[in-house]
């Protein structure tokens, strides 16, 4: 799932500039999004559109088609705003969600490293990690570049256990299904997948209104 070419120095492991999405925000979802993000219901529950209870799903995300086009949306008890190409040429206000794809991924991995430093007591001080998702080119896998920085009275053998820790991650698990994971110092790796672009892309055509 993970290429090998991890390289340490002093405390801490790097590679190339990546980024990490830092753009999720709170946001109070509008009156006409019927995907209720603060319904009445027991947090575990909620009602469907047959009117059915079920399960609360992880996560929710709704908006309307009217205004800047900004998508509200909730996971846990958080709620942020999504953002994106909204129809009419524009970008909405947000996160996309390959940013939060990508951040999905770092935050994983970074509470997998904190997990392991607990349990075997080492003495971790900060982790940062950032990624960035990228295209395959010419037909090759798509990739999530990303650098973890650990900073701490650590000895080698301390930053391999974290490092490893890193790629037990179970988000990097699950996209590693589709993706390579890649945690080393190769640089020129070209720059990140844009979903602007891959959404305009798709084979939808455009209707003028008017």
């Amino acid at each position: 799932m993970t290429r090998p070419g991890s390289r340490e120095s002093g405390s801490c492991a790097t590679t190339e500039n990546t980024t990490v999405a830092r753009r999720l925000s709170t946001t109070k979802t509008p009156k006409a999004a019927r995907l209720s993000m603060t319904d009445t219901a027991p947090e575990s529950m909620m009602t469907n559109s047959n009117g059915d209870r079920a399960p609360r799903p992880q996560a929710e995300v709704a908006g309307d088609l009217s205004g800047a086009g900004t998508l509200n949306g909730r996971a846990g008890t958080s709620v942020f705003s999504i953002g994106g190409p909204d129809g009419r040429g524009g970008t909405a206000v947000g996160a996309n969600p390959y940013e939060l794809l990508s951040a999905s991924l770092a935050a994983c991995t970074a509470m997998t490293i904190r997990l392991q430093a607990r349990r075997r007591n080492i003495p971790l001080s900060h982790v940062e990690v950032g990624v960035s998702y990228h295209h395959g080119s010419d037909g090759g896998r798509d990739s999530f570049e990303r650098s973890i920085r650990l900073e701490g009275e650590l000895g080698n053998d301390a930053r391999d256990q974290l490092m490893q820790a890193a790629n037990m991650c179970p988000v990097g698990r699950t996209l590693g299904l589709t993706a390579d994971i890649r945690t080393n110092d190769n640089v020129g790796i070209g720059s990140a997948a844009s979903y602007d672009d891959d959404l305009n892309e798709l084979p939808i055509p455009y209707i003028d209104p008017d």
